[in-house]
């Protein structure tokens, strides 16, 4: 195995090592919408974010070690680097990283629909404790819908 392979297969190891860190973070984030815990849910998607940013500067990195391998230095190098490796356990732990991201996908997407659900109830009580044709307190753009009535106070 060349320098280059062996630059490959560490940086395969630690994407892998980021993807079971990411998959416990997202695990955590449900966890934390489903008992409606703030705190946790803040501290989940910080860990969330950062692990996000590690992979993709792992990433990139791996692209640039898969160029210096004389492949195209792009995804579909990985897999076609991955099938021209003899040993066993790459190809198992290649396949498992793929695994990993799957599952990281269908969790990412359920927790965006929790996240949804939540959303909707939390502006049904708002609009409940408005009242009846009240404004919303903030429109789509960020800013209030509410009318200052500061102007006509103070004339």
């Amino acid at each position: 195995m060349g320098s280059h392979d062996a630059a490959i297969v560490q940086g395969l190891e630690r994407e892998h090592g980021l993807a079971s860190r990411l998959l416990e973070a997202l695990r955590r984030e449900e966890a934390a919408l489903l008992g409606n815990d703030a705190d946790a849910l803040s501290q989940a998607a910080h860990g969330k974010s950062q692990l996000i940013i590690e992979f993709m500067s792992l990433h990139q990195q791996l692209l640039r070690q898969l160029g210096r391998a004389g492949l195209l230095a792009q995804d579909s190098s990985m897999a076609a680097w991955i099938s021209r490796q003899s040993d066993p356990s790459v190809q198992a732990q290649w396949r498992e990283l793929l695994d990993f991201a799957q599952h990281a996908q269908e969790l990412n997407r359920t927790n965006g629909l929790l996240i949804q659900r939540l959303s909707v109830r939390n502006q049904a009580a708002l609009a409940a404790l408005r009242g009846p044709g009240q404004a919303e307190l903030y429109g789509q753009s960020g800013l209030s819908g509410l009318r200052s009535h500061f102007k006509t106070i103070l004339g």
